[in-house]
């Protein structure tokens, strides 16, 4: 229903706001948006309404964990009556591990892979959780934990990263001087990533016999190009 002119006009209206820095919006309402952690530009606003006798916080996903990509979010504000907030993982039986955790068991499966001469499939979101296990795969192979091989990125990964790469002041303070540097320790620029473009590399790379690690959308394994290994692959021991 929208159009590139619609986007036009639309951002004919859009005012940069920086996190934590307050804006009147109307007579009786300051904003205040912060960090969330979830993903690039990620915020929760706070709503400073009639001189602080109501303030409301709204946000979506919060991460409370400093991650490869971004620090933990915001959670202090000066005075909060109302919140409304994003619930995924919000019950009590609820279990999200950290990012140690999280890190360990990447490594097991695909050391586990690997040494099988195997394939890894992992299915990813272009945006954020592409670019976290870039930097987690990227680290276990620098490091010597695990001996390299190729890592195919599929799907819109490229475009994502890229568009990380050209926001470091809203990344890590480490990924950030990595980024800015330029010296080699950029985990988005390693050799071991290749970009897959077009069918036909993709055709190829299913029918390689060698190891290799394949980053793909969708996240949800509901469509997009992961789609094609998972129906060539998934029936291999491997």
């Amino acid at each position: 229903p929208y159009d590139m002119e619609d986007i036009r006009m639309c951002m004919k209206h859009v005012v940069d706001v920086d996190w934590d820095s307050t804006t009147d919006i109307a007579p009786d309402v300051k904003l205040t948006f912060s960090n969330a952690g979830h993903i690039l530009g990620s915020s929760a606003v706070h709503l400073n309404i009639a001189d602080g006798k109501h303030n409301i916080v709204f946000s979506g996903d919060q991460k409370y964990e400093k991650s490869w990509l971004f620090d933990a979010a915001n959670t202090r504000f000066p005075r909060v009556e109302t919140l409304v907030i994003e619930s995924t993982y919000g019950a009590s039986g609820d279990y999200q591990p950290s990012r140690q955790e999280a890190n360990q068991e990447l490594q097991d499966i695909v050391s586990r892979t690997l040494q099988r001469g195997g394939k890894m499939i992992c299915p990813v979101f272009a945006v954020g959780r592409s670019q976290e296990v870039m930097i987690a795969i990227d680290e276990l192979f620098r490091s010597g934990t695990v001996k390299p091989v190729p890592v195919w990125l599929d799907g819109m990964i490229q475009e994502a990263t890229a568009i990380h790469a050209s926001h470091p002041n809203y990344l890590t303070k480490a990924l950030s001087k990595s980024l800015l540097r330029d010296d080699g320790e950029n985990p988005f620029t390693s050799e071991w990533f290749r970009p897959v473009k077009g069918r036909e590399l993709r055709e190829s790379i299913v029918m390689d016999s060698s190891p290799c690690i394949v980053l793909a959308t969708s996240g949800m394994l509901n469509g997009g190009p992961v789609m094609e290994y998972f129906k060539n692959w998934a029936h291999e021991e491997r």
